[in-house]
């Protein structure tokens, strides 16, 4: 009677705990590679947010990658050919300048 108790009780236990051993995966992380890709991505750019020649940064679900776009070739060797279990793709975009915007002022007076 007490091994059959003993049987129930940890077959209750494994289906109880069961759940909760997938916890990382549904996180995101990877078990043995490190950070997911996002959290891997968000790490690069604060390593290389001030770096000379750092233009920007994104990730790929898709092919699993991270992909960091420098100004020119000379910035190519900041960055590292893998990051946290990840590939990393560089792409030479050259300076980037962000175009301004013309807001349209609401009319008030119509007569």
């Amino acid at each position: 009677m007490k091994r059959r108790k003993l049987l129930i009780f940890l077959g209750l236990f494994h289906v109880g705990v069961l759940p909760f051993s997938s916890i990382p995966a549904l996180a995101g992380e990877k078990p043995g590679r490190g950070k997911s890709l996002v959290e891997a991505r968000k790490a690069l750019e604060q390593q290389l947010i001030s770096a000379p020649g750092f233009v920007g940064i994104a990730h790929s679900e898709e092919k699993g990658e991270i992909t960091v776009y420098v100004e020119n070739e000379r910035a190519k060797g900041i960055v590292p050919k893998r990051f946290e279990g990840h590939p990393v793709r560089v792409k030479v975009t050259g300076g980037i300048q962000t175009l301004s915007t013309q807001v349209a002022e609401p009319i008030t007076d119509i007569s």
